[in-house]
């Protein structure tokens, strides 16, 4: 089984990020398994999205075309205001900044 996640699926999840999120300042940083190669088959994606801006509409329109898409796996986006300050050190410290604008 595949430990990372495919250049398919990291294209799509940056397809929609592009579509959802259009103001400056947003970034986007998977962590979790999918970077510490524990992805398994049942294993979700793991995204942190940081802004200038209050995004809560965006990132609830944007999980819901992540759940339409033709992605496979579960995807977890948390909104860095929402999220304790120690998943917030690990997604930016560990994780990979998979797209910024």
């Amino acid at each position: 089984m595949s430990t990372r996640l495919t250049k398919k699926e990291k294209s799509a999840i940056r397809k929609l990020l592009e579509r959802h999120f259009t103001a400056g300042g947003v970034r986007c940083y998977l962590f979790g398994s999918a970077v510490e190669n524990e992805l398994r088959a049942s294993s979700d994606i793991d995204l942190l999205i940081i802004s200038d801006h209050d995004e809560r509409t965006r990132i609830s329109l944007f999980r819901e075309e992540l759940e339409e898409s033709n992605i496979t796996r579960n995807v977890d986006v948390v909104w860095y205001k929402d999220a304790p300050e120690s998943l917030l050190e690990k997604a930016t410290n560990e994780g990979i900044l998979l797209w910024k604008n």
